[in-house]
């Protein structure tokens, strides 16, 4: 089963909030010659950067691709760009909007990650830490005419399916 994105106020936020702050932020520290908002404003810049994966969100929705997709095999997850099979999957939580995935090798899924960029980034975050990332799948960006929860008993089902 194919879902895709909803432009929704995070989406919106991400887009074109942040980045008009982070021009703010530019023009003053230009303006100020400040040393200290020249290197907030490149910090700030390096934060967005690497945080939001707001392009690939956008180019996501403006060219109406699947932002998740669900099958007897497995759940891919094109925010993130990662493949969760379900053989994986030791058990799954929902909070509000996120589905928190429990694997039984969390480590192995750390180099699964499409982008370079972001298995860097899971790889530094466990060195420097020494925690295991979080895996969630963001449904609050998935557009769907049912609920929240009806969303959720389809990937139970297709769980329930895979396993036997």
């Amino acid at each position: 089963m194919e879902y895709r994105p909803k432009f929704n106020s995070r989406v919106i936020s991400e887009t074109f909030l942040l980045p008009v702050l982070l021009i703010y932020y530019s023009i003053v520290s230009y303006l100020s010659h400040s040393y200290i908002w020249i290197i907030f404003s490149v910090i700030l810049w390096i934060i967005y950067l690497f945080r939001f994966k707001t392009f690939h969100l956008l180019r996501i929705i403006l060219l109406k691709k699947k932002i998740l997709l669900i099958n007897d095999e497995y759940i891919e997850d094109d925010y993130k760009g990662i493949k969760y099979y379900w053989k994986d999957i030791q058990e799954g939580e929902s909070d509000k909007y996120n589905l928190k995935l429990k694997l039984y090798d969390p480590i192995e899924y750390m180099n699964k990650y499409d982008s370079p960029v972001k298995r860097f980034q899971v790889n530094l975050y466990y060195k420097l830490l020494k925690k295991i990332p979080p895996y969630k799948i963001d449904l609050a960006i998935v557009s769907t005419s049912q609920t929240l929860e009806s969303v959720l008993e389809i990937i139970n089902n297709y769980s329930i399916t895979s396993q036997s």
